[in-house]
């Protein structure tokens, strides 16, 4: 835009408050100085865990045959170990949390809820009692020993029927 003032553009006007501002700065006798600053800091490559090398876990409850008494599931009985393991990169020591997502049974706090009315899948951790969507801490360098049972509701009659039920093993790291 070429405005006039007193019938200069300010073009001109800028170029003269310019001169005009060197003039004052040499005539002042300022003196400049100057420092170097250092900047420095860390880079750190973004933490990585994997587990059990990307691979889908799978457990036979009643051991090899899969079979297991209706009339014996107690929650102790048929106990299965649930095998898996993590590696991880690039993370600050060495606990991480895990959590076992799915579906929660209507009649056991914590237990996995299966096809069949009245079975559910309970999860310990080094033998003490764990529940489904929630974290716990373990640490990666020596994995505890996860395992899981079948419960069953009081009262209820099981049929003979196959079930699989599934869920997902998810870890979190900072």
């Amino acid at each position: 835009m070429w405005s006039r003032f007193r019938g200069q553009p300010y073009k001109g006007l800028l170029l003269f408050v310019c001169l005009l501002f060197i003039g004052w700065l040499s005539a002042a006798g300022s003196v400049f100085a100057a420092t170097i600053v250092n900047i420095s800091g860390t880079i750190r490559a973004a933490p990585n865990c994997v587990l059990n090398n990307d691979y889908i876990i799978s457990v036979l409850i009643g051991g090899a045959t899969g079979v297991i008494d209706v009339e014996k599931i107690d929650g102790n009985n048929y106990k299965e170990k649930v095998p898996f393991s993590i590696a991880c990169k690039n993370i600050q020591g060495s606990t991480v949390k895990l959590k076992i997502q799915g579906s929660e049974s209507n009649f056991y706090y914590g237990a996995l809820h299966t096809d069949i009315p009245g079975l559910g899948l309970a999860f310990q951790l080094d033998g003490s009692s764990v529940s489904i969507n929630q974290w716990f801490d373990v640490s990666y360098l020596s994995l505890p020993k996860l395992e899981v049972v079948p419960v069953k509701q009081r009262g209820v009659v099981l049929p003979s029927k196959f079930f699989l039920v599934r869920a997902v093993l998810v870890v979190g790291y900072i």
